[in-house]
């Protein structure tokens, strides 16, 4: 990896942006998190720093239920039992018409 990172974060300690150098080409990637503190998107930034390849996480209580990433594959997490914030399994979910792949922790 080479190459510079740069990173931004906001007043409560929050990643909220990432820079990427590499030679000529710089990726900028953002990060929004809801009250509670949950990370409730990343995406990259465009020239102008307008959004795009979005992905959201939805979230049960404090626990990472699902990523999605719209028009392309998401991500479903399942955890050992109802009270549990230990992740059992993965799903990732490709595009229709592709396999589901199921990753265990």
């Amino acid at each position: 990896r080479n190459g510079t990172q740069h990173y931004r974060w906001d007043a409560e300690h929050r990643l909220t942006e990432v820079a990427v150098i590499r030679g000529s080409t710089v990726r900028r990637y953002g990060y929004v998190y809801d009250a509670p503190g949950r990370r409730v998107e990343k995406h990259e930034l465009d020239a102008e720093g307008k959004p795009y390849n979005r992905t959201t996480f939805l979230w049960d209580g404090m626990r990472l239920a699902q990523e999605c990433r719209l028009g392309r594959s998401s991500s479903l997490y399942i955890y050992s039992d109802q009270g549990s914030h230990e992740p059992l399994a993965r799903v990732d979910r490709a595009a229709p018409g592709e396999a589901d792949e199921v990753l265990y922790y």
